[in-house]
């Protein structure tokens, strides 16, 4: 089986739909003899060994994503130790029936357990070594890539379907010395404003969109990993794509950030710049790129010295609010403009301004801030029935390409509610706009 597949192999094998009257919803059921214990035969022909590796690998990840032993994962799936252990060896073929209970234990659907995984060759991570010094953020890690690696797959193949693709429109002629130069980066982040259509001093409202419109796919994944806010995919592997971590420990000041931190990232690997393991230089540069991108100098100069208070706290969330940053964006760009009136010089004591924000915060607030905590936090709102869509912050060209497949009859009804991961009566409301069951009535 193909990690991408084509429309036909997918209808062939689209599930049964009934409505459930005690329910009021629509289900899908597999046919009965589906349901049997008999051996999965995913293909018409005979089983094939390499879809039990398949399976068996899935599992693997899943369970050690999810932090269970073998025997956990068997006393919750109501299957003895030795049935999973010869699932996962992919010593023999698995009944259907074996597989969708140890999905269900695993709270997955079933696709996600018998779908290959295409690994990912060009991704640039931040914090890549402090994530994998720990095994059970390693394994958080590798069922994040398997999820993103499966999104792209889909992406590309609505692109391919719809005959509707994106080309990435920031790309520039740079060499390693410019690019190791912070002017340089402020220059760069400048003229992508401009030709994204930002006025100089415009705070941007939907920096994921935006960067959208430039040719970059975006995803949003939840991975509970503290030090990981996202990451870029390249396009060997069907980017250029920035993937941001949506766990709800992640503040939207550092979601918005790295989305600007990965467009630099992207911009370098256009001009065939970037390495794909971590280069402190450039991680620099990219800091430099998204601040400015983020917050221009004369916009930031305009902003401080209106501000309603001149106190310190009061000052540096004010601006923070307006350009949707971080305190520690604002207090670097302090140092940069040598605005720091109340840092204090301290020839045996602490010279580190951040440490002496969070020292004075502490005295004045009384109490701690904590490392990836934000002073006067940002707040989206969810929009209810669109997945990962908040306001002010939202890429929505994967959602309408897998809506407009499904308007088109290119993909049924039931393929693109698996596509976006929703249930069959949301997808509903989402394509159409109304409720399925108002004034909906059954005998």
């Amino acid at each position: 089986m193909s990690p991408r597949h084509s429309n036909n192999d997918h209808e062939a094998k689209s599930p049964v739909i009934y409505f459930d009257s005690k329910l009021k919803i629509f289900v899908e059921v597999l046919s009965v003899e589906d349901i049997t214990d008999a051996p999965i035969d995913l293909e018409e022909e005979s089983a094939d060994p390499e879809q039990w590796r398949t399976i068996a690998s899935n599992v693997i990840r899943l369970r050690r994503a999810k932090r269970l032993s073998q025997k956990q994962l068997a006393q919750k799936a109501g299957i003895s130790l030795t049935k999973l252990t010869n699932l996962e060896k992919a010593a023999s073929e698995p009944s259907y029936r074996t597989v969708q209970e140890v999905a269900e234990a695993l709270e997955e659907k079933m696709i996600v357990v018998l779908r290959p995984v295409r690994p990912l060759v060009s991704v640039r991570f931040r914090a890549l070594k402090k994530i994998d010094r720990l095994q059970y953020l390693h394994f958080a890690k590798e069922n994040l890539l398997a999820k993103v690696s499966n999104w792209l797959d889909e992406y590309c193949f609505l692109e391919d379907l719809l005959d509707d693709k994106m080309e990435f429109n920031l790309s520039y002629d740079l060499n390693e010395k410019n690019c190791s130069d912070p002017l340089t980066m402020i220059t760069l982040a400048k003229d992508s404003r401009e030709r994204l259509n930002l006025t100089p001093d415009e705070p941007i409202n939907n920096i994921a969109g935006l960067i959208e419109e430039a040719g970059v796919k975006i995803g949003f994944f939840n991975a509970p990993i503290e030090s990981l806010f996202g990451f870029s995919v390249g396009r060997e592997d069907g980017g250029p794509a920035i993937i941001i971590n949506m766990w709800d420990k992640i503040p939207w000041e550092r979601r918005i950030f790295t989305t600007a931190h990965e467009l630099a990232l992207i911009i370098f690997r256009f001009a065939s710049l970037d390495h794909i393991e971590e280069n402190d230089n450039e991680e620099k540069m990219a800091n430099v790129f998204a601040s400015h991108f983020l917050m221009p100098n004369t916009a930031f100069v305009k902003a401080w010295n209106n501000a309603p208070s001149k106190k310190l706290f009061p000052r540096v969330f004010f601006v923070k609010q307006i350009f949707r940053v971080s305190y520690k964006t604002v207090l670097s760009r302090l140092i940069d403009n040598k605005l720091f009136d109340w840092f204090d010089k301290r020839p045996n004591g602490d010279n580190n301004v951040y440490s002496q924000f969070k020292n004075k915060y502490s005295d004045i607030y009384n109490r701690q801030l904590a490392n990836v905590e934000e002073p006067e936090p940002l707040v989206y709102e969810k929009d209810p029935l669109k997945p990962n869509h908040f306001v002010d912050f939202h890429a929505d060209r994967f959602l309408n390409l897998t809506i407009d497949a499904v308007k088109k009859d290119e993909i049924s009804f039931p393929r693109g509610a698996e596509i976006l991961e929703l249930d069959l009566n949301t997808m509903w409301e989402l394509i159409t706009g109304t409720k399925l069951f108002d004034g909906f009535t059954t005998d």
